[in-house]
């Protein structure tokens, strides 16, 4: 930390995920290794590493973590007098988190494309949506109930021979799963194979579509999970998928000409005149409207 290899945001990392570890478990981390990543990866990134660390050094691969935040799980509400509104707040595991805001942005995309085009997603459309999925009221083309949606993102390593020290089991939020959870969700799941070239790029499809296909956000929600603008954590299920090399001028739908951006970034682009390049490894430059370089966003990456 006073040699500025490190900052004060990764000490905190490193202190949280370690609070709970006996001394035999600590002694069990690489620190010198942790230390050489968290120099030169995003604070997200070694957020995630950490993770899978304390989980590989426990053990269990993050189960009683699992069950732990299960059983903190909860749900509150009141109905507040003074402001005449009703109010909850709640946790939820990372599984079910995922399962609700997917249920929630699919009926809130699914409710603005009703509209005349004057009805857009924001927090009110997602309070609509919430309530028509509690009350019952979300369309249904067939008389099976929904297959809740989330996308667990799990290595080939680990899908071919079990954990290892260096499993990637994960939601598409970042957030680590159990195998055993892992295996339940596959038990009454829609699996899709995102298929990579040999640069790492998935799903192109040219110029036959000029939106993104369905597995091509599925690819993208694996990558980002957010915006990839700098800094921004908006939902990639509340983004639009940005053509680097605009489709109106000749540019294809292909994944290496995407990127998720929400919607004030996308403005921002457009109507604001910042220009931004995707890199052959997805690191993005990004330029201010008299062509001067802003910032370069490093390889998004869940290593």
């Amino acid at each position: 930390l006073s040699d500025g290899v490190i900052g004060g945001a990764q000490v905190d990392v490193f202190a949280r995920h370690t609070a709970d570890l006996t001394p035999e478990q600590v002694s069990g981390l690489d620190v010198d290794a942790l230390i050489g990543v968290a120099g030169r990866v995003p604070v997200e990134t070694f957020n995630r590493k950490m993770r899978a660390e304390v989980h590989r050094v426990q053990g269990d691969h993050g189960l009683a973590d699992t069950i732990a935040k299960q059983q903190a799980s909860e749900f509150r509400h009141w109905f507040d007098h003074s402001t005449g509104m009703g109010r909850f707040i709640g946790a939820l595991d990372p599984e079910r988190y995922e399962t609700l805001i997917n249920a929630v942005d699919h009926q809130a995309t699914v409710i603005a494309g009703q509209s005349d085009g004057s009805v857009t997603k924001n927090q009110n459309l997602a309070a609509q949506a919430l309530v028509e999925l509690v009350a019952g009221g979300a369309s249904s083309t067939s008389g099976r109930s929904k297959v809740p949606s989330i996308t667990v993102i799990v290595d080939e390593k680990t899908l071919r021979d079990g954990p290892h020290d260096h499993t990637v089991m994960e939601t598409a939020d970042g957030h680590r799963l159990a195998p055993q959870s892992v295996s339940r969700l596959c038990c009454d799941a829609t699996l899709r194979r995102v298929v990579l070239d040999e640069r790492g790029v998935p799903i192109n499809v040219g110029r036959k579509y000029r939106t993104a296909t369905e597995p091509q956000w599925a690819a993208l929600n694996a990558v980002y999970g957010s915006c990839a603008f700098e800094g921004c954590t908006i939902r990639t299920g509340w983004c639009q998928a940005h053509h680097i090399w605009e489709w109106d001028h000749g540019g294809p739908t292909d994944l290496d000409n995407l990127v998720p951006l929400c919607s004030k970034h996308h403005h921002l682009v457009h109507e604001g005149g910042w220009n931004i390049k995707l890199l052959p490894d997805r690191s993005l430059k990004v330029y201010r409207p008299n062509g001067r370089h802003h910032i370069t966003i490093p390889t998004p990456t869940r290593c």
